[in-house]
C-alpha cells in the first residue's frame, strides 16, 4: 500500500483522517500538524501521496504543495477546503470541498495516484449547501466566499454572514448597523 502524508492543523481532524485512511482504507499514514512539519517529512520520507487542507496554521496549503513538489516533483496531492472554488494548483492535484463523502475521498485518491490523471479537477458536488444562497461580498476583503448563517428565531429580519476567506462576520437587515 502507498504511504500517505496527511496534513491538518486540528488534532481531531488528524485522528479522523488516520482512522479513515488507515483503519478503513488500509493506507500507511503519517500525520503532520503544520506545513513546516510536513516539509520535513517529505524531505526525510518521500510520501507516495499527500492529503492536505488549504488552510494550515503556519502556511497556506498551496505553499506546502509548491515546496513539497520541489522535493518530489511528481507528488500526487489531494487538497481539501471549505471554499468551492479550486485554487490554482499545478501537477497531479485533486480538489475536495468539505463536507465530502468517504467515496469522494477514495475517488480523489485514486485519481491522484493514477498515472494519467488530469492536472486538476473541478470540485465534486458532494453535498449541496443550502446556506449558500445569493450572498453579498465580504465588506472586509471583498471576496464572494461567503456563508449565510442560519436565521435566529428571535431576530428573523437580520441576516448574518461569515466570510470563509478572512473569517469576518457581519449582519444585514433593517436594524443592523453596517
Amino acid at each position: 500500500m502507498p504511504y500517505l502524508l496527511f496534513v491538518d492543523g486540528e488534532p481531531r481532524m488528524r485522528t479522523l483522517g488516520t482512522r479513515l485512511l488507515h483503519d478503513q482504507l488500509g493506507y500507511e499514514v503519517k500525520c503532520a500538524a503544520s506545513a513546516a512539519e510536513a516539509i520535513e517529512l517529505v524531505r526525510a520520507e518521500a510520501p507516495h501521496i499527500m492529503v492536505t487542507g488549504v488552510e494550515l496554521p503556519d502556511k497556506d496549503g498551496l505553499w506546502l504543495v509548491a515546496r513539497a513538489r520541489e522535493q518530489a516533483p511528481d507528488l500526487p496531492v489531494v487538497l481539501i477546503s471549505d471554499v468551492p472554488d479550486p485554487p490554482s494548483a499545478v501537477g497531479k492535484t485533486q480538489y475536495l470541498v468539505r463536507p465530502f463523502s468517504r467515496e469522494a475521498l477514495i475517488e480523489a485518491l485514486n485519481r491522484a495516484l493514477a498515472t494519467d490523471a488530469p492536472s486538476t479537477t473541478p470540485p465534486a458536488p458532494a453535498v449541496a449547501r443550502p446556506d449558500r444562497r445569493q450572498t453579498p461580498p465580504c465588506p472586509n476583503c471583498g471576496r464572494q466566499n461567503v456563508l449565510r448563517i442560519p436565521e435566529n428565531s428571535q431576530e428573523p429580519q437580520l441576516r448574518w454572514f461569515k466570510c470563509l476567506s478572512c473569517r469576518h462576520i457581519w449582519k444585514k437587515g433593517p436594524r443592523a448597523s453596517n
